[in-house]
C-alpha cells in the first residue's frame, strides 16, 4: 500500500516501516490490532501519519481478519448504508412511498448474501408500472474500490440506463435518484 498525503516528521521512518511491514504481511492479525490500539497513545504522531497507519491496518484486517476489522472499525458497509439512508430519506420525504413495490430503505444485495461480493447495499424504487430505479454501492473484493451505480429500467422490459461512478460521487448520483423517484411516484 502506497502512502499518500502523509507528512514527514521524526517518526516518518517508523511509520514507513510499519506500513511496509503491513503491506508485506509481516504482522499477524493480533499484531495489527495491537498496533492500532497503540496509535491512539502516540501524541507526537502527526494526524496524517496516524491516518495512513490506520488505513493500512484497516485495509489488511478487512482482508485477513474481517471479524477483528468489524470490531475495531465497524461494519464494512457502515458509511455506504448511512449515505444511502440519507439519500432515501431525502428522495422520499415528499412522496407517497406506499407505491414502492419493493419495500423501503437500505437493503443488502443478493451477490453479497451469496458471498460473491464484499459489499453490496442499495436503495430501490419500483412503481406500479414496474418502472424501476436503483442506487447501489458495490465492492467486489476488499482490494477493489467502492463503486456507486444508478440504474433505471422497466422490470420485464427494456433496459433504460446505467451510470457508475466512484463512491466519492454517490451524493451526485443520489440527486439523480431523487429526481427519478419523484417522476416515478407521480
Amino acid at each position: 500500500m502506497r502512502r499518500a498525503n502523509c507528512t514527514l516528521n521524526k517518526l516518518t521512518t517508523l511509520v514507513d516501516t510499519h506500513i511496509a511491514n503491513i503491506s508485506a504481511g509481516k504482522y499477524s492479525d493480533q499484531q495489527l490490532r495491537n498496533l492500532f490500539i497503540n496509535i491512539d497513545g502516540q501524541e507526537e504522531l502527526l494526524e496524517q501519519d496516524s491516518e495512513c497507519l490506520i488505513q493500512a491496518i484497516e485495509y489488511y484486517l478487512r482482508i485477513s481478519a474481517p471479524r477483528i476489522a468489524t470490531k475495531i472499525f465497524g461494519p464494512k458497509d457502515m458509511d455506504a448504508r448511512e449515505q444511502l439512508a440519507r439519500i432515501w430519506q431525502s428522495a422520499t420525504q415528499s412522496i407517497d412511498v406506499t407505491r414502492n413495490r419493493h419495500g423501503n430503505g437500505v437493503k443488502n444485495g443478493g451477490s453479497r448474501l451469496r458471498g460473491e461480493a464484499h459489499v453490496v447495499v442499495y436503495i430501490f424504487f419500483k412503481n406500479t408500472g414496474n418502472q424501476t430505479v436503483t442506487l447501489d454501492v458495490t465492492q467486489v473484493t476488499p482490494k477493489d474500490p467502492l463503486i456507486a451505480t444508478l440504474r433505471q429500467y422497466v422490470v420485464g422490459g427494456e433496459f433504460g440506463s446505467e451510470e457508475a461512478l466512484p463512491y466519492e460521487d454517490l451524493v451526485q448520483l443520489g440527486g439523480k435518484f431523487s429526481e427519478i423517484v419523484a417522476r416515478l411516484a407521480e
